[in-house]
């Protein structure tokens, strides 16, 4: 069984690249949010790379791909929201580098 890398981080107030991801984290959780449009931004990521973000912090955050990436079918370097969600996370699959798909997944 793989051993997940597992980074927990507080969401700064947002901008593409203040709060970027450790490189070869699994799993992203976020406990607290410096504010409304708080975030963080994903690695240029290597194909099949996948992230599954967690969002415990009670506010809506926003992702951001590198600099010149795409996350779904959004414009190049737009965000993404992700409401608090409990018993969810959101998983993003690198498709291409520095292009992520995002899927919503519930546990049971």
């Amino acid at each position: 069984m793989k051993n997940l890398r597992i980074m927990t981080i507080t969401a700064a107030l947002g901008v593409q690249g203040v709060v970027p991801i450790n490189p070869g984290v699994d799993v992203l959780e976020v406990e607290t949010t410096g504010g409304a449009t708080s975030g963080f931004t994903l690695p240029p990521g290597d194909l099949g790379q996948v992230i599954h973000v967690i969002n415990n912090s009670g506010s809506t955050i926003q992702v951001w791909p590198a600099v010149g990436g795409l996350i779904g079918g959004g414009a190049v370097n737009s965000s993404v929201t992700i409401k608090p969600q409990t018993g969810r996370h959101i998983s993003f699959i690198a498709y291409k580098p520095n292009k992520w798909s995002q899927s919503d997944v519930q546990w049971r």
